[in-house]
């Protein structure tokens, strides 16, 4: 038998749940990749989903279907014991990709089915029994699935499947969830340690233990950012500089646009501070080439005010600090900032050995008074 620890694994929500299949056949083909070459239907099978969260609401699974790629197992279908497993699939395999009917492609890449039914009495859980809506629930095994399964989808390209819209999730490193399905192959043991869930309880992004995710940048207070959390780093920035002395007008799109910049122009000096999973502060700056070196350029430090006062904003600049030094052999630090001698940020500057510039100025003017004068 082959014993599986860690897999692609997709979680009926509901009763024939099209969407869940549909997602399933089709992601992958959207970025021009054959992501599996078979795939088998396991009929009255047991999959047992035990946690250590009494309730959470997820029941146990009596269908399957396993997806293989050059004979070994890459994805993992579950479902409930009165889904119609056949209606389901035949719905997704006439759903259309790039214009071209989905069974028409299989037939093209050859891709080839089976059936099996493995008879099995049903072995339910207190979930199963009531009437309560089971959870959506979504299991990564790597980091790019994480990253969209945070942004709402189903999928680990950028789909229609699946979307939540503005949702946040907290970080909950102690729930434990395991999923357990013997197959006629196979042997499924996917056990999940930590979950994000949503702000509203409907969502839960659990995270399978033996998988190619960095538990410990997940569970780090500071930690390199990732394009998940500039959403967070985002809301913190606009939320400061609107309740500030500069009251600049910042919206979500312009916050999120100057995050996204500095993400692209230089992600190894893009740090975040996260607890619980949610961003509570974040800085960002980068490497200037001058006639005495490298020069950092430290651009922004922003902190939620609920965890000010926590060394966080120290952290995070001796992350950036610690990194630059090592990785660009940086002569000197440079930067900006607007308060007084004696407030904040600049009293941290100065704590770690920074000095105000007397000879230097910040200048600006406005677009529309050059239009003018050219």
């Amino acid at each position: 038998m082959n014993k599986i620890n860690t897999v692609d694994l997709w979680t009926e929500q509901h009763r024939n749940q099209f969407e869940l299949f549909n997602g399933c056949f089709t992601d992958g083909f959207s970025e021009n990749k054959i992501p599996f070459d078979k795939y088998k239907v396991v009929k009255n099978c047991n999959c047992i989903i035990t946690s250590n969260l009494d309730n959470l609401p997820i029941g146990n699974k009596h269908n399957a279907i396993v997806f293989y790629k050059n004979n070994k197992v890459v994805r993992l279908l579950v479902a409930f014991k009165d889904t119609s497993i056949d209606f389901c699939l035949e719905n997704a395999l006439n759903q259309k990709h790039n214009g071209i009917k989905l069974s028409d492609l299989f037939k093209t890449h050859n891709i080839v089915s089976s059936l099996t039914d493995l008879n099995e009495e049903p072995i339910f859980n207190n979930f199963n029994l009531s009437a309560e809506t089971e959870i959506d629930v979504g299991s990564c095994d790597r980091n790019a699935l994480l990253e969209q399964m945070l942004k709402g989808s189903y999928t680990e390209a950028d789909s229609k499947f699946g979307h939540y819209d503005n949702i946040e999730y907290s970080y909950k490193s102690n729930i434990k969830i395991n999923y357990k399905l013997k197959t006629d192959e196979e042997i499924f043991e996917i056990a999940h340690e930590g979950v994000f869930i949503n702000e509203t309880n409907t969502r839960v992004i659990i995270l399978q233990v033996h998988s190619e995710i960095n538990f410990d940048e997940i569970n780090g207070e500071i930690v390199k950012a990732s394009k998940a959390d500039l959403v967070g780093c985002a809301k913190i920035l606009k939320d400061i500089y609107n309740s500030n002395v500069l009251s600049e007008g910042w919206t979500d799109a312009s916050s999120l646009a100057i995050c996204e910049f500095y993400f692209k122009l230089q992600p190894d000096l893009f740090y975040v501070a996260k607890k619980e999973g949610k961003v509570v502060g974040f800085t960002f700056s980068y490497i200037k080439p001058w006639a005495d070196g490298n020069h950092l350029m430290v651009e922004e430090i922003s902190v939620d005010p609920n965890f000010r006062k926590t060394g966080t904003a120290i952290k995070l600049i001796s992350k950036v600090f610690e990194t630059a030094i090592k990785k660009y052999k940086i002569s000197k630090v440079d930067g900006t900032t607007y308060e007084d001698e004696t407030g904040a940020p600049f009293k941290l500057y100065k704590k770690i050995g920074f000095k105000k510039v007397n000879d230097l100025f910040l200048i600006e003017c406005d677009a529309s008074k050059l239009i003018s004068w050219f």
